[in-house]
């Protein structure tokens, strides 16, 4: 997606979301070290499940890679 705010992990996969809002974080997308997505989560998952969508992210950035 064009014009998104990229962090890299220490693995080489980034995570990425929406910059064309005054602040990012409409979603949250793992994406491989290739930019192949990996994972999404939208704003209102996390609404929903804060908890669990939050450590889905903060596992999927520490590299723990967890099926749906």
């Amino acid at each position: 997606m064009e014009d998104e705010v990229i962090v890299k992990l220490a693995d080489g996969c980034t995570l990425r979301s929406g910059s064309n809002t005054h602040m990012a974080g409409d979603y949250v997308r793992l994406c491989d070290k290739y930019g192949e997505e990996i994972a999404y989560w939208d704003s209102s998952e996390w609404r929903e499940e804060p908890v669990e969508v939050m450590g889905a992210i903060i596992r999927a950035a520490s590299g723990i890679r967890i099926s749906s």
